[in-house]
């Protein structure tokens, strides 16, 4: 579908009603990620810029700047230092493979220094062999980690008193 689309824009083959149809859609995608607390990106790897979603600062602690730019150093300075091997591996690891990536990290809430869960799952595109943007989604995950933590204690206390 996106590639179709970007194919049409590329070509001049799009009429009024397919961007009305393109703005509607667009408008239901990210009302859905908001309401379900879903932050978007989408990073250029050259420039080391991109488009964040409003949803994926607040969820990181950071303050949104008018023209929405992020840099990679924003989220990964936030990494607890315990999840930085694992989160940067999976990263870079996708980075060269040209896939699809996804990892949980701890981090440190930029505003209030809150640790908490993130999942993060992203792909990247590659041109000429080398990794030229990545795009994807973050999730705030504190709440599944509590309850899996949380159950995991349950249990050990099931198997004590058996």
């Amino acid at each position: 579908m996106l590639g179709e689309t970007a194919a049409q824009l590329a070509e001049g083959d799009f009429s009024s009603e397919d961007a009305l149809q393109l703005i509607e859609t667009l408008g239901r995608l990210r009302l859905a990620t908001e309401m379900a607390g879903i932050g978007v990106y989408d990073l250029d790897l050259a420039s080391d810029a991109g488009i964040w979603s409003p949803t994926t600062f607040e969820l990181l602690g950071l303050p949104v700047p008018p023209d929405r730019i992020g840099r990679s150093a924003d989220w990964r300075n936030l990494v607890h230092p315990d999840d930085r091997e694992i989160a940067f591996r999976d990263y870079d690891h996708g980075r060269l493979t040209g896939g699809a990536w996804r990892t949980q990290f701890r981090f440190y809430r930029a505003d209030d220094g809150q640790l908490r869960w993130l999942s993060v799952a992203g792909q990247f595109l590659h041109e000429h062999g080398s990794a030229v943007r990545s795009s994807g989604i973050v999730m705030d995950i504190t709440d599944q980690k509590c309850a899996e933590a949380d159950a995991a204690n349950a249990r050990l206390r099931l198997e004590r008193i058996s």
